[in-house]
């Protein structure tokens, strides 16, 4: 009930005064919820073991691999193309 007062404060803020009142609110919601991102992340990584879980997420780079397998490179090209191209409404 806290949170959907509060969001009925932020909406009414941005209406009702105009565009000072926006401006000054947009500050508030982009910049608060950046700010928790940034802090809950150095606490994320400082936490014991967390290196082991980076590592386990996003694994070991093989770049052999690359080396031994050339097909790898257009496979991999052909993919950041695809989602450009999905981004840019292309395709």
């Amino acid at each position: 009930v806290v949170c959907l007062a509060f969001v009925w404060g932020i909406i009414f803020l941005g209406t009702a005064y105009g565009l000072e009142w926006t401006g000054k609110v947009t500050y508030v919601t982009m910049g608060v919820p950046l700010f928790l991102m940034v802090v809950l992340l150095i606490r994320a990584v400082t936490l014991e073991g967390a290196g082991d879980g980076i590592h386990a997420y996003i694994g070991g780079w093989e770049l052999h691999v690359l080396f031994q397998h050339p097909y790898v490179w257009s496979t991999a090209a052909s993919q950041i193309f695809f989602s450009l191209g999905v981004t840019f409404g292309m395709f």
